[in-house]
């Protein structure tokens, strides 16, 4: 997107309704919120009658309906890292930009690692035995050495890198794999996705952090967790539709896979009656590898806004916006 600089106030619809604190510092930014809570279905008449103004909307609540008459529209800032839930296909097809929230994949990437150290030291057996006051060291099979072990990172980008940043600095040697299988470091080598079953075939550790996309739903297949080496573990903090759930469950329970590290589902929330709650051998964590310390997930997508708005005004490229065909 081709930006224009301007000393007046850049017209912006919230699809959430957004606190005082929020309005002030988008307007301190050079933002002018002509109206919030837009998501909400009691407001889509008042929406269509302001939205043919307004030049950037932020977060959900655009419909093809309000894109029609929203003919100055700029750019969607969305208020998260995915956005395949904002990409419907007039969006697409749209000359309107859409940009993901920055600032997360520092703390995804280690919430990742988190997971892989419980997994690697035992933690949850250990720490089901302290419930139990029970004093038990794992065997020496039930626990990981990580140096010089084989991580697999599914999905090279900034998520993706910050994991294998990680991992290398405990002496992991980690591979990518990517739509293209650019080189790109930290990463060792990195596949290209039609390669995946053998990227990950002598992996220790298989790391997922795809976005959601049609290119990479239920990727991580069953022939690729059946591929994967007897004993290995699965982290996902990407996206739980690019992986086939059911066979998943299937390996774990079997004890194919040793274990796995699961932040993101199929269905959210997790089902209460879903056998991954009851399986000793998985860490659950409720989609919160996102988590900024001392900032609330709807002030990200604030912060990220005001930044783009800044730019916007002086004329700069928008930051990290994603290619909306491939989705990400």
């Amino acid at each position: 997107m081709t930006t224009t600089s301007t000393s007046e106030p850049v017209r912006v619809i919230s699809g959430p309704k957004i606190t005082a604190a929020q309005r002030e510092r988008l307007e301190l930014a050079g933002g002018n919120v002509v109206m919030d809570d837009a998501a909400s279905p009691a407001n889509q008449e008042r929406v269509l009658g302001v939205a043919g103004s307004v030049e950037v909307w932020f977060g959900p609540g655009l419909t093809p309906e309000v894109l029609a008459v929203a003919k100055e529209l700029k750019w969607l800032q969305a208020d998260g890292v995915g956005v395949d839930h904002y990409l419907f296909p007039e969006l697409i097809a749209s000359t309107v930009t859409v940009v993901p929230i920055r600032y997360r994949h520092a703390t995804t990437a280690d919430h990742a690692l988190a997971m892989v150290l419980a997994l690697a030291r035992a933690m949850p057996q250990l720490m089901r035995q302290q419930s139990l006051r029970s004093w038990q060291p794992p065997e020496p099979s039930e626990v990981i050495a990580l140096d010089g072990t084989a991580l697999v990172v599914i999905g090279t980008g900034q998520i993706g890198s910050a994991v294998a940043t990680r991992a290398t600095s405990f002496g992991m040697v980690a591979d990518g794999v990517s739509r293209t299988g650019q080189a790109r470091r930290p990463f060792r080598h990195i596949y290209q996705s039609g390669q995946l079953a053998d990227a990950v075939r002598d992996a220790t550790f298989v790391v997922n952090t795809l976005p959601l996309t049609p290119d990479t739903a239920g990727l991580v297949s069953r022939t690729v967790l059946e591929t994967m080496k007897p004993g290995a573990v699965f982290i996902n903090v990407g996206r739980g539709g690019t992986v086939d759930q059911s066979a998943l469950i299937d390996c774990l329970r079997s004890g194919h896979l040793r274990a796995a590290g699961l932040d993101v589902f199929s269905e959210e929330p997790l089902p209460p009656g879903s056998e991954l709650w009851d399986l000793p051998n998985v860490i659950l964590t409720p989609h919160c590898a996102g988590v900024v310390p001392g900032m609330q997930p709807s002030q990200l997508g604030v912060e990220s806004l005001a930044e783009n708005l800044m730019r916007y005004r002086r004329s700069e490229p928008l930051l990290v916006p994603v290619d909306k065909a491939g989705g990400y």
